[in-house]
């Protein structure tokens, strides 16, 4: 690619568009920070950062992943500023939202990852040579795919049982709904209900929504996700008590983040966090290929099976494409 120039808004997103605006991209090697939001003034006329795209490997953990780079050479800057406080990491490990371009804008005018605000005079774009990376492993707070091996898929009232079995007192909801009876429910098809402690049902929160519930080879696997995790904390006692129902099942396997786990490995890695993550040779177990004891990892786009929210009202709505965990 010959290097770039724009300083108009317009030939700028026409370009973005041929690479999907950097949806699920990463961002490195910001030449200064951004100033917090209401001080529009930059520490200096000139800003430069890189994006980076997957260009081939894996992002599960201990893969390499190969990465495609940009330059962006902002000039002229008026405005860098950012919404959060915390500083995300920029360092080529995180997955970002992307950019958006104000097109009415008679300047340079961006938004970097639901984030950044950059606005320039114009900016220089350069392709950079590739990078590789070993992928470190992380798991989501809100987000697993269980595999139950040797188990058909379960009725409602299984959940509730398994629950009870390690000590948390369970009900089925539709979102925002009082406690619905298991034998009201439907029996095989009930993705997008939420299960929710009985100690919560009168609380604010909202449970964990089983997004999906397939018959796998000869198990099933059962995809959650944690509506009430904010951040690092949550609030759900339920989902703790997940990993100990995974746990209590025979030869059950997880996948979370960009792991693959035993269901006694996510346990721990949920109560040690990091730390025990990387004690995990991620590398060798990837280098060897995916066992004949581990789920493989399939799935695409045009899986006729969108989970399902089902609202207080029996009404429901598609909430994306399974798997998840395709979308890190």
């Amino acid at each position: 690619m010959n290097n770039l120039s724009f300083d108009d808004p317009n030939r700028l997103a026409d370009w973005l568009e041929d690479y999907n605006y950097f949806v699920l991209a990463r961002a490195a090697n910001f030449s200064q920070a951004p100033q917090r939001e209401g001080n529009e003034l930059p520490q200096a006329d000139e800003v430069s950062f890189q994006l980076a795209l997957v260009s081939s490997g894996s992002s599960d953990a201990g893969q390499t992943l190969h990465l495609m780079r940009f330059l962006f050479i902002a000039r002229q800057v008026s405005i860098f500023t950012a919404k959060d406080d915390k500083k995300p990491i920029y360092d080529f490990t995180r997955v970002m939202e992307g950019l958006t371009v104000d097109d009415e804008s008679s300047l340079i005018d961006l938004e970097i990852d639901e984030n950044i605000r950059l606005q320039c005079r114009s900016i220089d774009i350069e392709s950079l040579p590739e990078i590789s990376l070993v992928n470190q492993p992380f798991i989501s707070n809100r987000f697993a795919t269980i595999y139950f091996p040797n188990q058909p898929i379960p009725i409602p009232a299984a959940w509730i049982e398994w629950l009870a079995g390690v000590g948390i007192s369970a009900n089925w909801h539709r979102l925002g709904s009082e406690p619905i009876v298991t034998q009201s429910m439907p029996q095989q098809e009930y993705e997008g209900w939420f299960l929710k402690s009985t100690e919560s049902s009168q609380s604010n929160e909202r449970g964990i929504m089983l997004r999906t519930l397939r018959a796998h080879e000869n198990g099933f696997l059962a995809e959650f996700d944690d509506w009430d995790q904010f951040g690092s904390q949550s609030s759900s006692k339920t989902w703790q008590a997940l990993s100990l129902v995974a746990v209590s099942l025979p030869n059950t396997l997880v996948r979370c983040g960009n792991c693959l786990l035993t269901a006694n490995e996510w346990q721990q890695a949920l109560h040690d966090g990091s730390d025990f993550l990387h004690s995990l040779n991620f590398e060798e177990r990837c280098g060897k290929g995916i066992p004949d004891n581990w789920f493989p990892i399939t799935g695409s786009d045009e899986e006729p099976t969108p989970p399902r929210l089902v609202n207080a009202d029996g009404s429901t709505a598609n909430y994306g494409l399974w798997p998840y965990y395709r979308r890190l």
